[in-house]
């Protein structure tokens, strides 16, 4: 199946900022919680992941 693209109008460098969106909650809950530790697994794309651990200092 083909389908025709425009390419003066795809956006190449634009994301959906999922992973912020993650992190920005995991910290909000940290906060609220007053958890010292957090972890969060991101999807980075082409099937593959992430995990990404956070500590308060």
């Amino acid at each position: 199946m083909s389908i025709p693209v425009q390419k003066h109008r795809v956006v190449i460098v634009d994301g959906g900022a999922s992973g912020c969106r993650v992190l920005v909650t995991l910290l909000h809950e940290m906060r609220r919680r007053s958890a010292d530790k957090g972890l969060a697994s991101l999807c980075i794309g082409g099937g593959m992941g992430v995990a990404l651990a956070v500590e308060r200092a």
